[in-house]
């Protein structure tokens, strides 16, 4: 076994001893509908199933949708103002046992046509992290745009996982064939870095790569993999 491949198991190992999360996926909760309600009630509900539908479909999310989150904040007596972030992020999202905040709009611009606006809230930190307008195209109608809204995030959030035990030259990941994963494909692998300030707060988060890692066998919801390529390290 050779110098780099050491370094290599080395760094993999420290990235097992990280706090890791409940699951691989990250949790989304949907928020009650946000701006002015323009859209009936059906239209709401067939808009929000679609925004769902396609982030379920991709295998890297776990949702909570709105009649849950409504009926959760109901119970807590929790009122949103505004934008969620800061601290409201925080304490909602402790609520949901979710890792981000999804508020959109659906809105029709008259010929069938429509535009929406999507924002995302990371519960850690409060921060916004996606601000997007879907803009009219004079084609779109509502499930177009849900549609292209779920995509947004979709982009952003890669599937992550952690690497859970390393044995030789096998590497298990706590990612599988529910997370979409097939035998052959490949994984990027990083190393995250965070530091916080004397309170707790995250002031630094990120994320430097180790290599890549191949899938061997792709399990339920965990995969054997080798080690594909390395970086210089």
């Amino acid at each position: 076994m050779n110098r780099k491949f050491l370094v290599a198991l080395f760094v993999l190992q420290v990235i097992a001893l990280l706090p890791a999360a409940a699951h691989a996926k990250l949790a989304f909760g949907i928020l009650p509908w946000d701006g002015q309600q323009k859209l009936s009630q059906e239209e709401i509900a067939k808009v929000e199933a679609k925004f769902a539908h396609t982030l379920n479909e991709c295998g890297k999310f776990t949702i909570v949708e709105r009649s849950q989150v409504e009926k959760l904040m109901s119970e807590q007596a929790f009122q949103i103002s505004g934008a969620v972030g800061g601290n409201q992020a925080e304490k909602l999202g402790k609520i949901l046992s979710v890792d981000k905040l999804v508020q959109f709009t659906v809105i029709p611009e008259g010929g069938g046509d429509h535009s929406g606006i999507i924002r995302v809230f990371d519960v850690a930190t409060g921060a916004q992290e996606i601000n997007e307008t879907e803009s009219s195209s004079g084609t779109q109608d509502a499930d177009d745009v849900a549609r292209n809204m779920a995509g947004h995030i979709i982009l952003k959030y890669p599937l992550m996982g952690r690497v859970g035990k390393v044995a030789g030259q096998t590497i298990i990941v706590d990612v599988g064939a529910d997370g979409k994963l097939k035998d052959g494909d490949r994984l990027f692998v990083a190393r995250r870095e965070i530091e916080r300030d004397a309170g707790g707060e995250v002031i630094f988060e990120d994320y430097a790569r180790v290599g890549i890692l191949r899938i061997e066998r792709a399990g339920k919801q965990g995969s054997k993999a080798k080690i594909d390529s390395l970086v210089d390290l």
